[in-house]
């Protein structure tokens, strides 16, 4: 049976670099029981576009270390991306992997009956396959400063957030009045924020597969960031009629 780790509600030394205040953050017991590891973002810090997800997905960032790395939603999107990816900044709202298991209906892992390590839980000596869950909105919050910060020091022409709770988790680091976007369409301030559905949500309408390449070719070049050749932005339909 695990232990609970005593919630450290200080933030870690402002003279740290960011990605090791990242790492050394314990603010949240439930995800410090689960995760792996903490997973600051990746990319180069002069980007024109950074990409926000919700949080290290179980079988990606959570296990590589990278965001958007190692799952379906990561191929799916640095496919899409193809080569404008050496100019993206890639982060999650939540910096830690939110699971749950399927023994417990509650939204975090509680050590009761639990043994959890390295992500990997067992209920009384039986395996357990935790799955992702949404990050609550304490977990967002806590992330916020960090999420902030890398806006900061990035300073990205547009912002381009996968999904509902990325784009408030944005909304929340930017002071910017939480709003409902219509996909595909930024805002015309500096950086510029842009919602599109998070690449996971593609497996199950694949009808929008076509629609997301375009749009992400489209908030690419807005941003400044060039696609590769042959890349779905530049493919011309023919002319009807």
């Amino acid at each position: 049976m695990c232990s609970t780790p005593k919630p450290n509600r200080s933030w870690p030394s402002a003279e740290a670099p960011l990605a090791a205040r990242i790492r050394a953050c314990t603010r949240c017991p439930a995800l410090v029981r689960c995760r792996n590891a903490p997973v600051p973002g990746a990319g180069p810090e002069d980007a024109r576009l950074m990409i926000v997800g919700m949080a290290p997905g179980r079988l990606g960032a959570d296990r590589t270390g990278v965001p958007f790395l190692g799952d379906r939603s990561g191929s799916r999107l640095r496919g899409a991306l193809g080569s404008a990816l050496a100019g993206v900044y890639i982060t999650n709202a939540v910096k830690c992997s939110p699971k749950t298991c399927r023994w417990m209906k509650e939204a975090s892992c509680r050590p009761s009956r639990h043994e959890i390590t390295g992500g990997r839980c067992r209920v009384d000596g039986v395996a357990c396959r935790p799955r992702n869950r949404d990050p609550v909105p304490e977990e967002v919050r806590n992330c916020a400063p960090y999420l902030s910060e890398e806006v900061t020091v990035v300073r990205p022409v547009g912002i381009l957030a996968l999904g509902r709770l990325a784009e408030a988790a944005v909304d929340m680091a930017l002071g910017l009045v939480p709003s409902r976007r219509p996909p595909g369409r930024p805002t015309g301030f500096r950086p510029f924020v842009v919602y599109l559905p998070h690449p996971a949500s593609l497996h199950y309408h694949p009808e929008w597969d076509r629609t997301f390449d375009r749009w992400l070719s489209e908030i690419s070049v807005m941003a400044g960031v060039t696609p590769a050749p042959g890349h779905p932005f530049y493919q011309v339909e023919p002319e009807r009629g």
